[in-house]
């Protein structure tokens, strides 16, 4: 099924969807007591008022914000969009990739976090292997 153009999902299910991301929001803050719509903008590189217009279904969230969205969040994206394809899965998770990178590079500790992380995770092994040749 192909997923409709982002200015043609209607005004009701752009609604649903808004509430659906408030409410995983929203659980993420009782995890990060910290995390508010304008640090999670800033991370996004989008403006707080876009990701307020997002819970509050005022705007839609493109495919690859909210796959992006999901995975900082936690949550599966097709629980708010069922027909995501498969390509926006996998240009997020490259762009994760790129940007977990940059971090690793600017900030000794979170390399260090993040190499934590990596061993208990093969692909990401391979990913800072590459890096550091």
């Amino acid at each position: 099924m192909l997923m409709p153009r982002i200015d043609e999902i209607p005004p009701e299910i752009r609604k649903a969807e808004g509430a659906k991301l408030a409410a995983y929001f929203s659980a993420a803050q009782d995890k990060e007591p910290n995390l508010s719509q304008v640090s999670l903008a800033t991370e996004m590189d989008v403006t707080h008022g876009m990701v307020n217009k997002w819970f509050t279904g005022r705007s839609p969230i493109a495919g690859y914000r909210l796959v992006w969205l999901a995975k900082r969040l936690g949550f599966n994206p097709t629980d708010i969009r069922a027909n995501l394809d498969e390509a926006t899965k996998a240009q997020v998770d490259s762009e994760m990739d790129m940007i977990i990178l940059e971090v690793m590079k600017r900030d000794p500790h979170a390399r260090a976090y993040i190499e934590g992380l990596i061993k208990a995770s093969p692909a990401y092994a391979e990913l800072l292997a590459n890096n550091n040749q």
